[in-house]
């Protein structure tokens, strides 16, 4: 004889007591958001800040230099600048190529080729002239 283990055999329930069927990405209807109500109703602490805002308060931060024996307060990205052109002299190829990079990203990029000038009236005889012999 088999044991049930003291439960009965298991009823489906009738359709008009779940009409919502529960799963994956479907959550009770009890436990979700009502219309016009957030997931997080008091939203972002006030004092909080994005990585961004910290990284650029850190790197703006005042630090004492001492430069050619004065003592100087420069912002912490310019010091930073400072030690990579330090390193890039005393021959570090990866500070030279950072410095580089750095350059070329932030400065405009100068035209490779300077405006051709206008020709002269004599130039333009000759042009015509080449362009007429190549054609025949």
């Amino acid at each position: 004889m088999k044991k049930t283990g003291g439960k009965g055999p298991r009823r489906p329930r009738p359709p008009s007591q779940s009409p919502y069927e529960v799963g994956y990405g479907k959550p009770p209807r009890h436990t979700q958001f009502k219309p016009g109500q957030s997931g997080n109703p008091p939203g972002r602490p006030k004092g909080s800040r994005s990585l961004a805002a910290t990284v650029r308060k850190v790197l703006g931060r005042k630090i004492a230099v001492i430069e050619r024996g004065q003592r100087k307060l420069v912002s912490a990205d310019e010091a930073m600048l400072h030690r990579y052109l330090e390193m890039a002299l005393k021959g570090d190829v990866k500070a030279g190529a950072f410095l580089l990079g750095f350059l070329e990203r932030f400065q405009p990029a100068e035209a490779d080729e300077a405006e051709p000038e206008a020709l002269s009236d004599g130039e333009k005889e000759i042009l015509a002239e080449l362009l007429k012999r190549k054609k025949d």
